[in-house]
């Protein structure tokens, strides 16, 4: 489901003028205990040569009032 999001992902944003990328999931700390680092991995090998000189994963429960302390951020590409 995810890799399937990213290539989506990375297809679409290629045209992209912008020279960041940030990405937002309130679904990903669902799922990271059992996944690990296997979604961050394969998103800097995709992003690898997108043409952004940064992309960042964003995620967070999404949760009013508890939004700041549920925030990570991942370098996918610095």
């Amino acid at each position: 489901m995810y890799t399937t999001a990213i290539d989506c992902l990375v297809e679409k944003k290629m045209q992209s003028k912008s020279p960041w990328l940030v990405i937002w999931s309130v679904a990903f700390y669902r799922d990271k205990h059992f996944l690990g680092n296997e979604v961050i991995n394969y998103m800097k090998r995709a992003f690898q040569g997108a043409p952004f000189s940064r992309v960042y994963l964003i995620e967070s429960m999404d949760g009013e009032g508890f939004f700041e302390a549920n925030i990570t951020v991942y370098a996918v590409k610095e």
